[in-house]
């Protein structure tokens, strides 16, 4: 009893691409290897352009264009069911590849509870959303530049206690259609849709929703969330990206056999 509840345990979370496809029938989208030069990097594509990692985030860059081929700019939304499972490292890096193959770029952080792109950029978050919806920025002044050519950034601005509510504001989707006319790619890192509902509000204007795993801490239980938000709120379009898989578990074709 003590080896089949040992079992049960371990069994309750994904840890290789097989695990994920045995039980959903979304596609999925890319496989992201763990790192150990990477360490708390978040620009990992750019500081390590020859590592796995890189070459990974190049194969769903690549996939990325077989999505939504006719539309002119594409609304890209990252979430995952909880924290921790790497969705703010994949938006930052999703962002950067699709720069480096000069494709124009904006990476909005639209996570008002928890934000992390300043950080991940060593930017100031004195200016950014949470300005522009109630009328104290315009769009130029919430733009930020990065080290990283071809892409830019809009914060989250200053901290406020309505985070939610500003996430509904009839500004947000002025905001979308501004940046529609400028950008060839808009990624929008948002909270877990676990957690909170923010997420939900944009994936019905996204062209690709990716859900982020983590191998060895998402439960398989979290793929169920995911079922149920194409079910219930007739979101389509959704991709799993699995991060932090062992190398030895990532399969041909997903960057494998690019580590430095």
């Amino acid at each position: 009893f003590l080896l089949v509840f040992i079992k049960g345990m371990f069994y309750n979370y994904i840890n290789t691409k097989d695990e994920l496809k045995d039980i959903t029938d979304l596609s999925i989208i890319g496989v992201i290897g763990k790192s150990k030069e990477a360490g708390d990097e978040y620009l990992v594509v750019d500081k390590f352009p020859q590592s796995q990692i890189a070459e990974a985030f190049r194969v769903i860059r690549t996939n990325l264009s077989y999505f939504a081929p006719k539309v002119k700019s594409k609304i890209l939304l990252v979430t995952s069911s909880v924290a921790g499972e790497g969705k703010t490292f994949c938006a930052v890096n999703i962002a950067t590849t699709l720069a480096k193959a000069k494709k124009k770029v904006i990476l909005v952080d639209l996570d008002l509870h928890k934000p992390k792109q300043a950080n991940a950029f060593n930017l100031h978050n004195d200016v950014g959303i949470t300005s522009y919806v109630v009328g104290k920025a315009n769009l130029n002044q919430i733009i930020k530049d990065t080290a990283i050519e071809n892409l830019q950034i809009i914060l989250t601005g200053p901290r406020t206690p309505n985070a939610s509510e500003l996430i509904v504001d009839p500004m947000m989707d002025k905001l979308l259609e501004e940046l529609k006319n400028l950008y060839e790619y808009i990624i929008i890192d948002t909270p877990p849709v676990g957690l909170l509902s923010d997420a939900l509000v944009f994936m019905k204007h996204a062209d690709l929703n990716l859900y982020v795993l983590k191998a060895g801490y998402s439960k398989r239980d979290f793929v169920d969330i995911a079922h149920q938000i194409t079910e219930k709120n007739d979101i389509k379009h959704i991709s799993f990206i699995l991060n932090n898989v062992n190398a030895k578990n990532i399969p041909a074709g997903y960057g494998g056999g690019y580590y430095a």
